[in-house]
């Protein structure tokens, strides 16, 4: 949760909103963390959870989101992510 809160803080250099939302879906918790930042560009969230992949440049290592999907698989759950560029991204995680 730290680092996709951290990565949102990020993507929003001018202020935005960051909102965290959960929800209870039969057996699964919803979790949404949700940025009004400047979005992924279009050729990018296929790659996104890969190790070593950032769209930081020098500032980014890209291994915190290939983290952050680990830990949600290993607790048997599933992470996406809706993004448009300009206008923010939503991490959704499922967990059981």
């Amino acid at each position: 949760m730290t680092n996709l809160v951290l990565n949102a803080e990020d993507a929003m250099p001018h202020w935005g909103k960051l909102s965290i939302s959960t929800a209870e879906v039969t057996d699964w918790t919803r979790i949404e963390i949700q940025d009004t930042g400047i979005g992924i560009p279009d050729n990018v969230p296929d790659r996104i959870f890969e190790p070593f992949f950032t769209i930081k440049g020098y500032e980014g290592n890209g291994l915190g989101l290939s983290i952050v999907r680990r830990i949600v698989q290993k607790h048997g759950g599933n992470i996406r992510i809706e993004s448009r560029p300009g206008q923010g991204s939503t991490f959704i995680l499922l967990l059981p």
